[in-house]
């Protein structure tokens, strides 16, 4: 079966994951990514924000790895979902169901360890330092 509703961002987490244990013992991480928008001619840089949730093993892993700002790739689904309030409103909520997340880049967080990376790289390359170049694309 084709899977219609599928969604792919890529952008940095607004705050810390927040992983909770449902009820069976089964970890769900909600977090939030702000995703920019493409800037336009005389207009401001705005991004929107997306509400996630993942669970099981992804949630357990963007809880344990990633922290505010770091950059993450979602893969999913949308999903809407509603309940009522304890005032008696339903309200709506709309959030992608994360299948799949990777960290990018977690680098905001801890410039030592970034440090520690580029000198382990600069140190299996024997000191030679690789400059980027275009590559042709086929």
């Amino acid at each position: 079966m084709i899977n219609l509703n599928s969604v792919v961002l890529v952008g940095r987490l607004t705050k810390d994951p927040d992983m909770r244990m449902t009820p069976n013992n089964i970890p769900v991480c909600q977090f939030n990514v702000a995703v920019n928008r493409p800037k336009r001619k005389g207009e401001d840089e705005t991004a929107d924000f997306i509400q996630c949730v993942a669970w099981r093993q992804s949630a357990e892993f963007l809880s344990n790895y990633a922290s505010k700002g770091a950059i993450v790739s979602v893969e999913g689904e949308i999903r809407t979902r509603n309940y009522l309030n304890p005032q008696g409103e339903k309200v709506y909520i709309t959030e992608i169901l994360a299948d799949k997340v990777q960290i990018i880049s977690n680098r905001q967080e801890n410039p030592v360890q970034e440090a520690v990376e580029t000198a382990a790289v600069d140190s299996f390359n024997n000191g030679l330092v690789i400059e980027e170049q275009e590559l042709p694309f086929y």
